[in-house]
This record gives structure tokens, C-alpha cells and sequence, in this order.
């Protein structure tokens, strides 16, 4: 289950007259009708409102989602002002110049670089939501980290994925550290993410850490190394059931003469990894 902060934009018919009763220090309530591609909203999300002709308006934090034949949302402590972000703005930012065309009228899943440059246009002295603070995996895009000497992407299949981690733990190990994602395309940075079933993660992870164990000097959980298994969503911010990217972190340290058990020594390029010595 999906259970950190999701973003949202709200299409909403602009009235002026109703604008004055929209107390966000409190809570108002919208009478929304939610279709089922919004049954992924839940309380805490960051809802933003606009309208096509004027921009965003107002933003946030969604309070309540409750059914009563239709589905109705209260939203609350947020910002609200005629143009909180012009139409005109939103145009000009490749990222989000077409989040006003509000396909069927439906809410729209912001992504996270979405998130960011509209949390970045907001007026300085309006109140403005938290950052998103977890990494974010959509299927078929293209994630916003790129690979260089600390960050590399592998597709390779589930077995092979304790054997990787070992070899790129050694090699970030004796550079400044390091990211392992398995399940990007290196070519295109493309999420494709590996399929495993929820009951098989801690085997997998068990595995890695096993083998990390051999690596000499030792490293430890914690103080050298991390393992994460990232949740993917579609483009409506729903989990794709049984599809994760594993992430092996590498923490940055001042020895830099880790070896295989073997006695190999390995360092990160640009393009991957090599044989030092």
C-alpha cells in the first residue's frame, strides 16, 4: 500500500460570489463528485484548485472523504486568492504547461518534478504545502535522477540482483558512495521495475545482505549500507501490485580499499564499474 503524501490538481468552476466563504484556516467542504479514478485520494493528500481561465487558486490538505450516494471531500489549511499561480505561468513550464486542460474533468495525479515547479511559482508570502519527501516510481516514465559517478541504473532479472548489489557495493564503497536502482533502463531512464511478490522481498534482501557480508573490510547495515524496495504507481497513482525497484544505497566513507572475497577491487566510472589494480 501506497501511504506517503499524494498530490493533486481539482478542476473548478470559478464563482466569484462564492469565493468569500472559503475559510482554508478552518475547513470547507466541496461537493465533488469523485469518479473511480480518485478513490486513491486519501486524508492528508495536497489537493490544488484551479480553473483554465485564471490558474491555480488555491491549494489544500485534503481532511475528509466521505460517501453519502456520492462522494464529497472537506479540504482545509491551505492558501486561497484570486490567482495564486496565473494561467499564463503554467504555460510557460513545459512540465505542467498542460495541467489546465482538465481531460473529462477529471482530478489529475501530479507527479513530483510537478509538484516542485508549482510549489516553486507559488507567491513567497502565501503558506505553501511540504515538498514531496518519497521518491516516486511511475511506470513508463523517466525518473528525474540521471547516472553518473554515484547513481547507476541496471534491468536485470531478480536472480541476478544479489550478485549486482555485491559488485556495486564494492564499487561505490571505494568511491564517495552511491545509488543501485534495479528496474530502471540505463538507456533512457525508463521505470520498468522488477516483478516480485511481496512475500519474496525479504528473501531477496536477505541474499544481498548475505553476500554483502563477504565484502572485506565488513560493512553493516546502517552505518555503510541500506536496502529499499520502492513501491511503482501508474500515471493515476495507483501500486501496480508485485512490481518494486530495489535501491542498495551506499553511505560515503573515508576508506577506500574494500575488496571481494576473492581480493578483487573494484571502483565506479562513469559508465559502470571497474578492475582496480
Amino acid at each position: 500500500m501506497i501511504n506517503h503524501i499524494k498530490y493533486w490538481l481539482m478542476p473548478k468552476v470559478l464563482d466569484p460570489n462564492e469565493r468569500g466563504g472559503w475559510l482554508f484556516n478552518q475547513q470547507s467542504n466541496w461537493g465533488e463528485y469523485l469518479d473511480s479514478l480518485n478513490v486513491n485520494l486519501t486524508e492528508g493528500d495536497v489537493i490544488y484548485i484551479a480553473n483554465d481561465q485564471v490558474g491555480i487558486f488555491a491549494w489544500g490538505y485534503l481532511l475528509e472523504k466521505r460517501l453519502n450516494g456520492r462522494i464529497f471531500i472537506n479540504i482545509g489549511r491551505g492558501a486561497i486568492r484570486p490567482t495564486l499561480i496565473d494561467k499564463a505561468q503554467i504555460h510557460q513550464e513545459r512540465e505542467i504547461s498542460e495541467l489546465l486542460r482538465f481531460s473529462g474533468g477529471k482530478f489529475t495525479f501530479l507527479t513530483n518534478k510537478q509538484v516542485k515547479i508549482i510549489n516553486s511559482l507559488l507567491p513567497y508570502e502565501v503558506s505553501k504545502p511540504p515538498m514531496p519527501r518519497k521518491k516516486q516510481f511511475i511506470v513508463n516514465q523517466s525518473i528525474e535522477e540521471n547516472e553518473d559517478l554515484c547513481t547507476e541504473f541496471k534491468l536485470i532479472k531478480n536472480n541476478k540482483i544479489p550478485d549486482v548489489a555485491y559488485e556495486y557495493a564494492q564499487a561505490f564503497l571505494n568511491q564517495d558512495g552511491g545509488r543501485l536502482y534495479v528496474g530502471i533502463q540505463d538507456k533512457d531512464k525508463i521505470v520498468v521495475g522488477n516483478n516480485i511478490e511481496y512475500s519474496k522481498l525479504d528473501e531477496i534482501g536477505q541474499k544481498v545482505e548475505n553476500k554483502l557480508l563477504t565484502i572485506n573490510p565488513p560493512i553493516y547495515p546502517r552505518e555503510h549500507y541500506s536496502i529499499t524496495f520502492h513501491e511503482i504507481i501508474d500515471g493515476n497513482g495507483s501500486e501496480i501490485k508485485d512490481y518494486y525497484i530495489f535501491e542498495l544505497e551506499i553511505k560515503p566513507n573515508e576508506f577506500n580499499n574494500y575488496r571481494s572475497a576473492g581480493g578483487k577491487l573494484l571502483v565506479k566510472t562513469f559508465s559502470g564499474k571497474r578492475r582496480k589494480e
